[in-house]
């Protein structure tokens, strides 16, 4: 379980680190469900971010794709998380 408090201070983290390389983002809340490793079924409030960009802006080495999961892969390790997901044009990744 992670605290209201929590979600926020790690949404205001990452929003600062995406801004670096995105035009805007809107950050809402929602409530999830999935499937643990365990087979539980795990239910809580998760955080959605969506996120506006163009490649041109980028200051980094790589696509905003690549960016994009190194963020969710640094996500998941900094909340310790089982699984983090993202959605790039559509189609849903989850690590």
């Amino acid at each position: 379980y992670i605290s209201d408090g929590k979600h926020a201070d790690w949404c205001e983290k990452y929003a600062k680190i995406m801004l670096e390389n995105f035009l805007g983002l809107t950050v809402s809340s929602a409530f999830g469900y999935w499937k643990s490793e365990s087979g539980n079924i795990i239910s809580e409030k998760v955080y959605i971010i969506k996120a506006s960009t163009n490649a041109e802006i980028f200051e980094f080495n790589y696509t905003p794709e690549e960016y994009i999961r190194i963020v969710a892969e640094r996500l998941k390790s900094d909340m310790g998380q089982e699984a983090v997901s993202y959605e790039i044009n559509g189609v849903l990744h989850i690590i």
